[in-house]
């Protein structure tokens, strides 16, 4: 009897282990008025099979009037495909390391990791994280959203030190700056030659539940959107796409609108057509009125497609 008590009050984590079952509680500001939450495999004790927790709400958790103030923003980080097995095995990989995991960082705010997942071939791990954008600086957000693209490193880690070093991470960037023009939802896939060697795909979703600006902000920032689309028939001499591949950087386009910094596409492998999709909002309505003029009925707004070599460009060699 005095064995049986001492078992049920003491702490059996130290000997069985102890299951944490993650619920993402911020979806709720999304609009969302139901979670189903299922535990998976190795999250739990051995021949555990399940643990579900479902929480829901009679109705939505925040009012119109509030959600416009406070205007949340839902990131998904749903998965990641074909990690590769090279240089080290997915089992490597298991015994020496930390599970797998997603970084990233939104306007200056915590830096955020998403939960660990065992290594395999395949990775899913449907991360939410909603982001209050009213309650962020205006300014700060402006400067953030019509900035750098947003950025999402799929990273593994030794037991003891950061793998980053020796195998590389893989950054992902998603150009938030069309939420701006009305865009409420961004679905961004990884492409060959952005991560790890025979790494297939990663994919982040960002969501609204509502745009971004209302009609009246619309009008008074005046977003314009421009899109970089494609590049065809790019020539094969005087030096040809393989040679091109092996001696230079990936081929990217390069502007700079009414004095703002330069902004350079991501780059592209090359190849007889690329094709970028760049997408950049500008917000005229926060340039300067005489600035803005002069610039629109001066000379016409030029895009460069460049090529470099590593150590230095090529545009003076090859134009």
């Amino acid at each position: 009897k005095q064995w049986y008590q001492r078992r049920v009050r003491g702490d059996l984590v130290s000997e069985y282990g102890k299951c944490v079952l993650s619920v993402p509680l911020s979806s709720l500001f999304a609009g969302n008025t139901v979670l189903y939450v299922n535990s998976e495999p190795g999250q739990h004790f051995t021949a555990l099979k399940q643990i579900i927790v479902k929480i829901s709400l009679n109705k939505p958790l925040m009012s119109d009037s509030l959600s416009r103030e406070l205007c949340p923003m839902k990131l998904n980080i749903v998965k990641s495909k074909n990690n590769p097995n090279t240089p080290v095995s997915q089992q490597d990989l298991a015994e020496q390391c930390k599970p797998v995991f997603s970084r990233y960082q939104f306007c200056g705010q915590e830096r955020t990791d998403t939960e660990g997942i065992p290594h395999d071939k395949h990775v899913e791990w449907n991360h939410t994280h909603v982001i209050l954008l009213g309650i962020l600086s205006r300014t700060k957000l402006e400067e953030f959203l019509t900035g750098p693209p947003f950025e999402v490193e799929l990273r593994r880690r030794k037991m003891e030190r950061d793998l980053v070093s020796e195998y590389g991470k893989c950054v992902l960037s998603v150009p938030l700056s069309s939420l701006f023009a009305g865009n409420t939802v961004l679905y961004v896939n990884s492409e060959p030659g952005q991560h790890f060697t025979a790494l297939k795909q990663i994919i982040v979703k960002i969501s609204l539940n509502k745009p971004l600006m209302s009609d009246s902000l619309s009008r008074e920032l005046c977003p314009m959107k421009l899109n970089i689309v494609k590049s065809k028939n790019n020539p094969n001499t005087p030096v040809s796409q393989q040679d091109l591949a092996e001696q230079c950087k990936p081929v990217f386009s390069r502007y700079q609108f009414c004095g703002q910094e330069r902004t350079d596409t991501e780059g592209i492998p090359h190849d007889k057509h690329v094709e970028w999709n760049h997408t950049h909002v500008i917000l005229l309505g926060i340039l300067s009125r005489t600035k803005l003029e002069e610039f629109l009925t001066g000379p016409p707004f030029e895009v460069e497609l460049r090529r470099r070599k590593m150590e230095r460009d090529l545009v003076s060699e090859y134009g």
